[in-house]
């Protein structure tokens, strides 16, 4: 809000202007206008002013507070003021230059001015200066689309503030800047998110979008206030990458099938399941893009929106006012939907009204938390569903893990034993004779082969799944309360390969390492994963 009294400010004597707020003005602007930044208190900003009455100074001041979500009131300066304010983006400058004159920002991509990254959405940034730290947040970004990154990591440690990127779901760190330059990066990247800059005690959430080589990415950022200062970690979501088909993303040729067929289906429950980051978001976006948009209402709700879909109406919840799964669900149901998609069923209520919109006519997708297909009848019962309501609803239940992938698919062969082959084809009994057909007898497995280009061997990641369907036969399981183990039993005499048997099947055919073979048979859903067969071929791998 504005304040137009006229009488000259005071300033506190020897006062400074901290670093973080020069950035919501940029020096070219400070002396073009004859205005600075001054305080920064509870999402508003003092600015001093010369000619605090001049139409442009209040138009520019203006654009400020709406580009950067903030409310800003004016302060009359004297000329003198700011004659000696303005200095301070020069020693700021200054400090930042010294402390970053020995770093090689080409460690960590290559520089370029502002423009060329951040999008006008993402808050002032394209009318920044194109200073030093503006260089480092753009050369961090830059990077991490340029290596395939999912996040990145800006922590402060004793000493230092570290970048790291994870890729293919490992964590590797990328470089290290002087601790001196931290806080100005996370102000930086504070602006861009539209997040208050004053605020550094408690976590705080936003976005931002990004123009990188002509296409749009966006980042959604988190801040986590720790005992050596705030951590930002941003969520690459790269459009340019798109959604992977089934067959893209390694789901078996028989999985699609089953897939598929609960697509058609008028009504019923579609759950994807497993833990963080085992790609369950990426496997519903697959399934959006696969149905019929023109004749059906299809309506999502998802914390957030990671992916627009055209023709998908995509609601994002927002629990600060009270809109949450289970309130959306509600009004999702009043929009006279076909298909409803429920990003996470995370509590009872959500559970109990996402198996009532499918009795009701919905065809209903959702993710929930379990460890296994078989495992998610009991978790929905936990959340007081009755089974006489689950048997009719379920349809299909996806269990899956992310895996790294061999570089290349070339991996250097792990010859099997004659005893080996006996337990693979034994760990493989029940799966289809077309997939035993194909890969049996295994005579081999794989470990990484370093290279040049790949030092360890790996690159990109791959699904292992079970695709469970909902036959009469395991619904009268879950009507008479038979347990995980009973379910998974039938669905395997039906058929179903589990996790660890896909990992396996992938392994044979050299497309994953024995390594990921093993992570999955750590937490397989079923009880083939031998302890003695992991040892073995551990050791094979030791002493290869």
């Amino acid at each position: 809000m504005e304040n137009k009294e006229n009488i000259e400010f005071k300033l506190p004597k020897n006062f400074k202007i901290k670093s973080e707020y020069l950035n919501f003005i940029t020096k070219d602007s400070a002396q073009h206008y004859k205005i600075v930044p001054l305080f920064f208190k509870e999402n508003k900003l003092t600015v001093g002013a010369v000619t605090p009455d001049d139409i442009d100074v209040r138009e520019v001041l203006k654009f400020i507070g709406v580009h950067s979500n903030i409310d800003y009131e004016i302060k009359r300066i004297s000329q003198e003021n700011f004659n000696e304010l303005i200095k301070e983006y020069e020693n700021t400058q200054h400090i930042v230059d010294e402390t970053l004159k020995d770093f090689d920002l080409e460690d960590i991509g290559e520089q370029t001015d502002v423009e060329e990254i951040v999008d006008v959405e993402g808050g002032t940034g394209a009318s920044e200066q194109n200073s030093t730290i503006i260089n480092v947040v753009s050369s961090v970004i830059k990077k991490a689309t340029e290596i395939g990154a999912s996040d990145i990591h800006i922590e402060p440690k004793l000493g230092k503030s570290s970048v790291r990127y994870r890729i293919d779901g490992v964590l590797e760190e990328a470089s290290n800047f002087p601790k001196k330059v931290h806080s100005p990066i996370i102000a930086r990247i504070k602006i861009l998110a539209k997040l208050r800059l004053d605020e550094t005690r408690r976590p705080q959430d936003g976005s931002f979008s990004a123009n990188i080589k002509n296409n749009r990415v966006d980042f959604r950022v988190a801040t986590l206030p720790t005992a050596e200062g705030e951590k930002v970690v941003l969520r690459v979501l790269d459009k340019s990458v798109g959604i992977k088909s089934f067959d893209d993303s390694g789901f078996s040729k028989d999985d699609v099938k089953k897939i598929k067929k609960a697509m058609g289906l008028p009504y019923g429950l579609i759950l994807v399941t497993g833990p963080t980051g085992s790609g369950k978001t990426t496997t519903l976006y697959s399934i959006l893009s696969n149905l019929d948009k023109t004749t059906q209402n299809i309506v999502s709700l998802e914390d957030p929106v990671e992916y627009r879909i055209d023709g998908i109406f995509q609601s994002e919840v927002r629990s600060e006012i009270g809109y949450n799964f289970a309130t959306g669900l509600r009004s999702i149901l009043r929009c006279d939907p076909n298909i409803i998609l429920v990003g996470e069923i995370r509590d009872a209520e959500t559970a109990r009204l996402a198996v009532q919109s499918a009795l009701t006519g919905h065809l209903v997708f959702s993710t929930i938390h379990t460890n296994s297909a078989a495992n998610t009848v009991s978790r929905l019962i936990e959340f007081g569903v009755d089974p006489f309501l689950l048997a009719p609803t379920v349809s299909l239940i996806i269990g899956q893990r992310l895996v790294r992938t061999l570089y290349e698919n070339k991996g250097t062969p792990i010859e099997l034993t004659t005893s080996m082959q006996n337990q693979i084809e034994k760990k493989l009994e029940t799966v289809s004779d077309e997939i035993k057909k194909e890969i049996l007898p295994a005579t081999h497995l794989f470990k990484p082969k370093k290279t040049d280009d790949k030092p360890d061997g790996l690159k990109g990641r791959t699904v292992v799944s079970e695709v469970m369907l909902v036959t009469n036969e395991i619904r009268s399981l879950i009507l008479d309360g038979k347990n995980d183990l009973e379910i998974l039993k039938q669905a395997q005499k039906e058929g179903m390969t589990t996790m660890y048997q896909d990992a396996l099947i992938k392994g044979i055919k050299g497309i994953i390492p024995i390594e990921e073979v093993n992570k999955i048979s750590v937490n397989a859903s079923d009880d083939f994963a031998e302890d003695m067969f992991t040892k073995d071929l551990n050791q094979e791998v030791q002493e290869l």
